[in-house]
């Protein structure tokens, strides 16, 4: 899903995103989207309160600790493609 043309949309992004190569998270009609500032008029993905703060509470839990390999990416995502509209294959 892209922000649909003309709606004012407020991203955030972490204070460390110098290099603007980032996630961006913005709050929108209270579902939480995620896009890239590589591409801020690409696709955005959109969760619910409810999958957003499981997310967070898994990150503060460090459910997701080892994710990131030396390489940079994501450990076992290297083949994974998200979908704007939230699916992945």
């Amino acid at each position: 899903m892209s922000p649909s043309p003309g709606r004012s949309v407020t991203w955030q992004r972490a204070s460390r995103c110098a290099a603007g190569q980032c996630i961006q998270v913005a709050n929108v009609g209270g579902d939480i989207w995620i896009g890239d500032t590589k591409t801020p008029d690409g696709p955005v993905l959109r969760y619910s309160p409810e999958e957003w703060t499981a997310f967070v509470t898994g990150i503060k839990d460090g459910e997701f600790d080892g994710v990131a390999t030396s390489s940079g990416h994501p450990a076992g995502f290297s083949a994974l493609t998200v979908r704007g509209d939230g699916t992945h294959r």
